[in-house]
């Protein structure tokens, strides 16, 4: 798999293309929390993300946002959608709030962008699960709820509680 500017971290198999349906007819499901109505499912148009060609639909795609909690210019988010429908996650770590470095602003701050994000990625028809734990447990849950194939996000080099955290979920993966 690509792994250009964002990790991909695939844990199982198969794939298939649709070819020759425009990027403008094509759609891809963002599917929300599950305690959401029993699995409510939103469509998003990928053409207002990608403006480009085919999509390769290979199952349900995770996209895990840290830092970098914006739409319009997230790579990830990008390059997940073009492979087929997807989940967006945050989670608040408290290993990473807890840390010596973090400050009440941050999180404000960080509230700030989560209620953005999910503004934007419901305005595209999706939504924004947010959780709390630790990584990689959170993932087990939610794969056990949303089954999915792939993770993206961006690569981070925050500090070492975030290095070792990458670090997990690359193993668990």
């Amino acid at each position: 798999m690509e792994r250009a500017t964002g990790l991909i971290w695939p844990f199982l198999s198969g794939s298939f293309e649709r070819d020759g349906v425009p990027a403008n007819e094509v759609r891809s499901v963002l599917l929300v929390q599950r305690r959401t109505i029993a699995f409510s499912i939103c469509f998003c148009c990928v053409n207002s993300l990608l403006n480009q060609g085919p999509i390769t639909v290979m199952g349900v795609q995770l996209v895990w946002f840290k830092r970098d909690l914006r739409v319009h210019d997230h790579k990830p988010l990008h390059r997940a959608a073009k492979q087929g429908p997807c989940i967006c996650l945050y989670v608040y770590e408290p290993e990473l709030y807890q840390a010596d470095d973090f400050d009440a602003a941050h999180l404000e701050f960080i509230n700030d962008a989560l209620r953005d994000l999910r503004r934007n990625l419901r305005q595209l028809g999706g939504d924004l699960i947010i959780r709390e734990g630790r990584l990689p447990e959170i993932l087990d849950e939610l794969a056990s709820e949303h089954p999915f194939q792939a993770i993206w996000s961006h690569e981070e080099t925050h500090n070492w509680i975030s290095y070792q955290r990458d670090r997990r979920v690359r193993a668990w993966s």
